[in-house]
């Protein structure tokens, strides 16, 4: 039955809660040595997913404010759909007490499909709005990175300020920046493209929770997974504790 849950669903929100909890567990290890305790080495992890769920977060919030504005525009000044400028942006239709986007306005291609044959019948929506959903997923990947402190430029300074460096090499802020440079950007980029994917797929699969619930959940947990493990580190080497407190 449409709009019930079904055994795809819950398939696909299992497989999918698998593949995230794996996809968070991954992480790219990047060797360096403490020179203030003895050259003590030690590995920074950078997660395959860099960013996490955040691209997702903020692109439902732009998107669900888009549709705010758009069903009052729609609402007040084109209710019947007869403004030929208007409908380039949205159109609706009044079903059972709900607006359902019609084409070819920009709603209705900023809507996600929401079953797999909806997709059959429509294809070029599918790929629109995949391709919006996860350029913009990619675009705040980019700029939260940049905003947060996550960039090369910010961590290599963090770094040479705990008095890390790299085996081999000299603590040299340029230095580390080139180094992380060639890991940050690029996992920016793939972790946003893969969990603007994840969201559009598992919406389109009907998954139980939909995809930014699975996004959130599994984000959470890893976090206080995170935290646990760390807090144990600290109590069996509290030396540690200085160590984690720089980043």
């Amino acid at each position: 039955r449409s709009g019930y849950p079904d055994l795809l669903g819950l398939a696909s929100m299992v497989g999918f809660l698998l593949l995230l909890t794996y996809l968070e567990s991954m992480r790219i290890e990047i060797p360096v040595a403490a020179a203030r305790y003895g050259g003590i080495r030690a590995r920074i992890p950078l997660k395959f997913l860099y960013v996490s769920n955040l691209p997702v977060i903020l692109v439902s919030a732009l998107y669900a404010n888009l549709f705010m504005v758009a069903r009052a525009v729609w609402s007040r000044y084109n209710p019947d759909n007869s403004n030929p400028w208007l409908n380039v942006f949205a159109m609706f239709n009044a079903t059972n007490g709900r607006l359902v986007p019609l084409k070819p306005s920009l709603i209705y291609y900023l809507t996600p499909p929401r079953t797999v044959w909806a997709a059959y019948q429509d294809p070029v929506h599918v790929v629109v709005y995949t391709a919006v959903f996860v350029a913009l997923c990619i675009a705040f990947a980019l700029v939260w990175v940049a905003a947060a402190g996550m960039d090369p430029a910010s961590q290599a300074e963090q770094l040479v300020k705990a008095e890390l460096q790299v085996p081999g090499f000299r603590s040299s802020t340029r230095i580390l920046e080139a180094m992380l440079r060639t890991y940050i950007w690029p996992l920016t980029v793939l972790s946003g493209a893969i969990v603007g994917l994840i969201a559009v797929v598992s919406d389109l699969l009907g998954t139980l929770g939909s995809g930014i619930g699975i996004l959130l959940t599994v984000g959470i947990l890893v976090q206080y997974q995170q935290l646990l493990a760390r807090e144990q580190l600290i109590e069996m080497h509290p030396v540690l504790s200085r160590l984690l407190s720089t980043k």
